[in-house]
C-alpha cells in the first residue's frame, strides 16, 4: 500500500485556494532531528528532552524525554521514511533503559545530557522532582516508545498499531514540510497513538496496596493490624513508603513497601508472607547500622543472604 500522501492549500477568498507546494525533501531531513530539538513541544505537549544520541547496550538513542506525566519517553527517529526495523530498534532502546535499576538510570541520564543541544542535567533524580513534584523515579517506568520519522511504510504502520493495540504504548508521528511565502512549514500527522490506561500516584498505589493487604489477612486475626503498626514503626525513621508499581515477581512484590532514606535506597522493605510481617533489610542498612545489626543477630535469630537481596 502506498504511503498516504499529506497536501495543503491556502484559500484565498471564498473559492479560490492554492496548494502548498512541498518542502525539499532533502533539506527536511537534514533540519528535522534539530528543529525536534529546539521545539520538543511539537513532539509531545510538555516534553522535557533529557538525552540527545544517548548510549545504551544497544547504542546510542536520538532522543530521550519526561513527559508531561513524569513518564521517560524513547524517540527513535528517521530522517526519511520509517521501516520495519525501526520498530525493533525503539523496543531494542526501551528495554535496555528498562533493565538499569533507578541509580543506573539517573546516573546515565546525568551522565549522558548536556550534549547536541539538550540542557545539561547535574543531578538527575533532583531534577526529576523539582520538575515533576514526584521524588519516585519508579514513575519513569513504564518506558513510552515513540516512532518518528518524514514517512512510514505501511509494515511499519500495521506493527505499531498491532502492538499499540495490546496495550503496547508506543506511538507512531510523521512531519511533513511545505514551502509557503517564503517560509518552512510543518503538518505533524499522528498515525498510531498508544491510549495505557491513567498510572497510580503514590497515595493511590498505597491505598491499593492496603485493600490487598486486607484482603489477603482477613482470614488471619489481627494481621492487618499487625501489618500497619509495622509499617508505622518503619516510617518513623524513613522518609515514606513506595510500593513496587512496575509487575516484576509479582507474588513478591504485591504485599511490599520499599523504605528510603533521603534520595538513596532502598535501605529495608517490609512485607506480607504468609501469616507474618516481615521486615528484609538491604546490604546498605546493616553498613550504616553495622554494630547495632551485630548486637541484634545475638539477641534474635534472623535470616541473612550471602548476596544482595534480588531485585
Amino acid at each position: 500500500m502506498a504511503m498516504e500522501e499529506i497536501k495543503l492549500w491556502v484559500v484565498q477568498g471564498a473559492k479560490a485556494a492554492v496548494e502548498v507546494p512541498g518542502a525539499d525533501r532533502a533539506e527536511s531531513e537534514r533540519t528535522l532531528e534539530d528543529t525536534l530539538v529546539a521545539n520538543p513541544n511539537l513532539l509531545m505537549t510538555g516534553l522535557e528532552l533529557v538525552g540527545r544520541q544517548m548510549q545504551t547496550e544497544s547504542g546510542p538513542l536520538d532522543l530521550l524525554g519526561v513527559d508531561g506525566d513524569g513518564r521517560l519517553v524513547v524517540f527513535e527517529l528517521k530522517r526519511g521514511t520509517l521501516s520495519r526495523d525501526a520498530v525493533a530498534q525503539v523496543i531494542d532502546y526501551a528495554s535496555s533503559l528498562e533493565s538499569l535499576n533507578d541509580d543506573e538510570l539517573a546516573q546515565r541520564i546525568s551522565a549522558h545530557s548536556g550534549a547536541y543541544g539538550v540542557k545539561k542535567i547535574e543531578d538527575f533524580r533532583a531534577w526529576y522532582e523539582s520538575s515533576t513534584g514526584n521524588d519516585d523515579l519508579g514513575s519513569l517506568r513504564p518506558v513510552k516508545m515513540v516512532l518518528v520519522g518524514l514517512g512510514a511504510d505501511e509494515p511499519t504502520n500495521r506493527m505499531v498499531r498491532f502492538l499499540a493495540e495490546r496495550g503496547i504504548d508506543i506511538s507512531l508521528l510523521t512531519f511533513h514540510g511545505y514551502m509557503h511565502g517564503g517560509q518552512t512549514l510543518l503538518a505533524r500527522q499522528v498515525h498510531v497513538e498508544s491510549t495505557p490506561s491513567r498510572r497510580l500516584n503514590q497515595s493511590e498505589r498505597l491505598e491499593q496496596l492496603d485493600s490487598r493487604i486486607r484482603a489477603r489477612t482477613q482470614q488471619w486475626e489481627e494481621g492487618y493490624e499487625l501489618w500497619n503498626a509495622v509499617r508505622e514503626m518503619f516510617r518513623e525513621g524513613f522518609r515514606h513508603p513506595i510500593p513496587r508499581a512496575d509487575g516484576r515477581k509479582a507474588e513478591w512484590a504485591l504485599y511490599r513497601v520499599n523504605l528510603y532514606i533521603g534520595r538513596k535506597g532502598p535501605y529495608a522493605a517490609v512485607q506480607l508472607r504468609d501469616d507474618a510481617v516481615v521486615a528484609d533489610f538491604y546490604p546498605k542498612a546493616v553498613e550504616l547500622c553495622l554494630s547495632e545489626f551485630t548486637q541484634l543477630r545475638k539477641e534474635l535469630p534472623f535470616d541473612t543472604w550471602p548476596e544482595a537481596h534480588p531485585e
